[in-house]
């Protein structure tokens, strides 16, 4: 069973085959209400069947490079030789130096079909590793309209799964690595797990993270001084822009959805920006086509601020982006399709003709107002339609804070407190504690010790971890629910010992820079497998095979071994005095990485006559449409 099917919305028992497989069936891809609303109200009537056409193909696998990896060329040469040779590539024009590519392959079919498998391999390994990031195209946007430099400070308000995040951490990493931090919040707790993961990959990336779990619409507001340099809204939404790759929305879509969440989006859009300091920006995002959700939000809330914020025209940071400009006018339709909506005077007149104590309460600000929309330059937000680029559907706008939000128009301040009442802080270490850690540890004085922060000194499996300057300032100032600071890098290995600590894994590549010599052992790629298919590993053994005396290492070291592509992997490893042998912690994706250095086999041969048949052995039904790249490659 997967890690994520005992959670909400993890499983997939209970839909049909169709569903687990990314083969299409247009007769179950389309929804009356969902033509009745958008035909010729947000999609032109002459583009109507490209519209419904692109949506019921699958969405096409995207790609995006880390710039802060010093081997990005020679990622971007490996990638593109690996899967340009055997699928359609297009570099994604507005991205820069075109570090990110799209493929004309689904995720799904990539991950499913067995002729795939190695690619897929490849592809998961070099994201784990942090080397690129599986990301759709239209979500790359809001991080771009953000302009995040080295050193700011940084707001996501609804973080989860974290590929924005992770994307604006790399325009940190590329500065100072004591300054910049980036605060990932999100509220519902089910997610955070992804989001920390998404945040970790790349080394260094997490000496700039603060995860917070807080209800963005009540997120604690700084003094003025402390404020974001930018903030990110990234929305919860209807998700109607999402079609192309969760085809089990189609026969849920109603047209109330959208409305349904407009108040909450409003609410968390009016946070960020009373987040903001004077001069930084705020990015408004969401994966829905509906202007409700869309233009009446940034209307609304541009109107309630009072001329504190300005919209920014995109175009020069997004070259050969296709997108419409934001609308002046649009109705809304009711959930029954009976009655199409302009106004709210008109909505007020449904409404009382409504016999049932449940009616929908339409507001205002969910209807447009051209005169007001224009003012305010609505044209400058941007609608990305999915057949105009081949991608998802999107929304996005940039604002520019250009005074301080009045006080009467900011949200009510308020501290987001753990069950004593007090704020869930992470404290710098004890003087004791810190001595007990470089006794364990064997550290060196050089250490920076002033930067490992704990939860809790008395914890009964301790963690200990390591953040810059920024990261434990702010964490002290928030006063809400602070989840993770920093990279763990250090695990207790007996409960309740704080002197019996270990190198944690996920963190041994931010530990590197402040380990002297004697800490890392050099290995071959071959050596590392050895370790994973053999672990634990006799002393004698390790000691031949490296050269090094296992007795004159420190209790936790770190074996480094070097790939030509990626360059350095490193991998936490102990002398463990209870078995007498060495143990090495190798992540899946460093044992691909190291086959890949070997020229080995990633994966078994496929069978023959099992080319067409997915990992899941879901057999192709006659009326599916098949994706063009998979036709030829069958």
């Amino acid at each position: 069973m997967s890690r994520n099917q005992n959670r909400k919305g993890g499983s997939k028992r209970g839909r049909l085959d169709e569903w687990i497989t990314d083969a299409r069936y247009p007769a179950d891809l389309q929804n009356k209400a969902f033509e009745a609303y958008y035909k010729d109200n947000v999609i032109p009537a002459s583009e109507w069947t490209a519209f419904m056409s692109c949506l019921q193909t699958g969405l096409p696998m995207s790609i995006r490079f880390n710039c802060a990896v010093p081997q990005v060329n020679a990622v971007d040469t490996f990638i593109t030789q690996h899967l340009s040779e055997v699928f359609e590539s297009k570099r994604i024009p507005f991205f820069p130096a075109q570090r990110a590519i799209q493929f004309g392959v689904s995720r799904g079919d990539l991950k499913r079909k067995q002729v795939n498998r190695t690619l897929k391999k490849i592809i998961s390994a070099m994201n784990e590793g942090g080397y690129l990031t599986r990301q759709e195209t239209v979500s790359m946007l809001p991080p771009l309209l953000l302009q995040v430099e080295p050193g700011m400070r940084v707001l996501d308000m609804c973080a989860a799964p974290g590929s924005k995040t992770s994307q604006i951490l790399e325009f940190l990493l590329s500065g100072d690595a004591e300054r910049g931090v980036v605060v990932a919040n999100d509220v519902n707790v089910s997610r955070l797990d992804v989001l920390h993961h998404q945040t970790n990959r790349a080394a260094g990336a997490h000496l700039h993270v603060i995860i917070t779990n807080a209800d963005a619409t009540r997120f604690p507001l700084l003094p003025p001084a402390e404020r974001f340099d930018r903030v990110l809204c990234d929305v919860m939404c209807s998700g109607d822009g999402t079609l192309r790759k969760s085809i089990d929305m189609w026969p849920r879509w109603d047209a109330l959805q959208g409305a349904n969440l407009h108040h909450s989006q409003i609410l968390v859009l009016l946070r960020g920006m009373a987040s903001c300091k004077s001069g930084g920006i705020v990015v408004y995002s969401t994966c829905s086509l509906n202007p409700v959700e869309d233009e009446a939000v940034v209307s609304a809330c541009l109107a309630q601020t009072k001329g504190t914020f300005e919209l920014m025209d995109p175009t020069p940071l997004l070259p050969g982006l296709c997108a419409s400009p934001g609308m002046t006018s649009w109705t809304v339709t009711t959930r029954d399709l009976t009655t199409v909506l302009r106004t709210h005077e008109e909505a007020k007149t449904f409404m009382k003709a409504q016999t049932t104590r449940r009616t929908f309460q339409y507001a205002p600000s969910m209807f447009a107002n051209t005169e007001l929309l224009v003012e305010q330059h609505i044209e400058r937000t941007r609608r990305i339609l999915p057949h105009a680029q081949d991608t998802g559907g999107f929304f996005v706008a940039a604002l520019r804070c250009i005074a301080a939000v009045p006080e009467d128009a900011r949200p009510r301040a308020e501290s987001i407190l753990d069950g004593n009442g007090t704020p869930a802080l992470m404290k710098p270490l004890s003087d004791g504690m810190r001595a007990t850690v470089q006794k364990a540890l064997m550290l060196p004085d050089t250490f920076p010790y002033d930067h490992l922060i704990v939860r809790n000194e008395e914890a009964r499996n301790q963690k200990v971890y390591l953040a810059n300057s920024d990261a434990i300032l702010l964490s002290q100032q928030l006063g809400c629910r602070i989840v993770q600071v920093g990279s763990k890098v250090f695990e207790s290995v007996v409960k309740y010992r704080n002197d019996t600590l270990r190198f944690c894994p996920d963190g041994v590549a931010d530990l590197v820079p402040f380990l002297p010599s004697n800490f890392l052992v050099p290995v071959t790629p071959l050596l590392l497998l050895e370790l994973t298919a053999e672990t634990p590993m006799s002393y004698t053994d390790f000691s031949t095979k490296t050269g090094q005396l296992t007795e004159e290492l420190p209790p936790s070291f770190v074996l480094t071994t070097s790939w030509s592509v990626g360059g350095p992997i490193y991998v936490a490893a102990e002398r463990s005095t209870k078995l007498g042998k060495v143990v090495a912690h190798v992540a899946d994706w460093q044992v691909t990485v190291c086959k890949l250095a070997l020229n080995l086999p990633l994966v078994e041969s496929v069978e023959e006559g099992q080319e067409g048949v997915t990992e899941d052995g879901d057999a192709t039904r006659k009326d599916a449409v098949v994706p063009a790249a998979d036709a030829a490659a069958q």
